[in-house]
C-alpha cells in the first residue's frame, strides 16, 4: 500500500446513499482515516481502478459479488464485502472478507482494514515468492535434463570417435602390410637383376660393355634403395621402424650420381 495518511478505498453499492441498506457506506465516509469513493456500478469501478489510486474495495451484499471479486482479482486488490449482519460466511475467494460494522466499534474500523490490506499483500508477496521459486525449481530441472542430454551426446560422440579411430588404425594398418608385402614382391625380382648384372660384370665384356652393366648394376642397387625406404614408411606406421648408423663414402655417392646423368 502507498505511504500515505488515508487508506484509499472504492465502495461499490446499487442503492442510493439516503437509504437504509448504504448505513455502512455512511459510516465509512465519517471516517477520518479513509478516502472514500464510490461507485453504483462494475464498469464505473472497472474505470476508477484502472487509475491506480485504490488501496482496497468494498462492496454491500446486493451487488454482484462474482464480477467484483474477479475485478479486484484482475487489479490486484483486498476485498471486503459490507453486510449489517455479522452472521455471514465469507464468499468466494480467501482474499475476500467480511465485515459487519454492527458488531464492530467504528473506530477498530481503520486498524482493521489496516490490517486487512497488509495480509493481503503479505499474501500477494508469498504467492509471488512461490511462483519464483516453482519457476526457478523448472529452470534448475530444464538445465539439468539440458545437462543430461549434453552428457548423453557427449558419451555417443565419444563413442563414435573411438570407432572412428579404430577404423583408421584398422585402414593404416592394411595399408602398411600391403606396402611391406609389396615391398617384399618387388625386392625378390630386384635381387634377381642385381644378381644376374654382377654376374655378367664378371663376364669378358669390352670396356663400353663393363661401364654399361656398372651402370645397370647402380641403377638397380638405387630403385632397391627407394624400395627399402619405401618399406621403412610402413615401418614408421606401425612403429617398427629401428635406425641404423650405417658409414658411407660421400664422393662414391656424388660421383654415381653424375655418371647416371652423364650418360643421358
Amino acid at each position: 500500500m502507498p505511504a500515505t495518511s488515508h487508506i484509499r478505498m472504492a465502495i461499490l453499492h446499487d442503492a442510493p446513499s439516503n437509504t437504509e441498506s448504504t448505513s455502512p457506506i455512511e459510516l465509512l465516509q465519517h471516517i477520518d482515516a479513509f478516502q472514500v469513493d464510490t461507485f453504483q456500478s462494475l464498469e464505473a469501478l472497472s474505470a476508477h481502478l484502472k487509475q491506480g489510486k485504490t488501496d482496497i474495495v468494498l462492496s454491500t451484499v446486493s451487488t454482484n459479488l462474482e464480477e467484483a471479486i474477479l475485478l479486484c482479482e484482475k487489479h490486484s486488490l483486498p476485498y471486503i464485502l459490507l453486510v449489517d449482519s455479522p452472521n455471514l460466511d465469507s464468499p468466494l475467494s480467501e482474499d475476500t472478507e467480511v465485515l459487519s460494522l454492527v458488531e464492530l466499534d467504528s473506530t477498530l474500523v481503520p486498524r482493521y482494514i489496516q490490517k486487512h490490506i497488509e495480509v493481503f499483500h503479505l499474501r500477494q508477496s508469498l504467492s509471488e515468492e512461490q511462483e519464483y521459486k516453482v519457476a526457478i525449481e523448472q529452470r534448475v530441472a530444464q538445465e539439468h535434463n539440458a545437462l543430461a542430454e549434453a552428457n548423453v551426446r557427449s558419451a555417443e560422440m565419444l563413442v563414435a570417435l573411438q570407432e572412428t579411430r579404430e577404423k583408421a588404425e584398422i585402414a593404416t594398418q592394411a595399408k602398411s602390410d600391403f606396402l611391406a608385402n609389396m615391398i617384399h614382391e618387388l625386392r625378390t625380382p630386384m635381387n634377381g637383376v642385381i644378381g644376374m648384372a654382377q654376374l655378367l660384370q664378371r663376364s669378358e665384356l669390352t670396356e663400353q660393355q663393363h661401364e654399361r652393366v656398372t651402370m645397370l648394376i647402380q641403377s638397380s642397387e638405387g630403385l632397391m634403395s627407394i624400395l627399402n625406404d619405401v618399406l621403412d614408411l610402413s615401418k614408421i606406421e606401425s612403429g617398427r621402424l629401428r635406425l641404423e648408423t650405417i658409414p658411407f663414402d660421400l664422393r662414391e655417392c656424388i660421383d654415381t650420381v653424375l655418371s647416371l646423368f652423364s650418360s643421358l
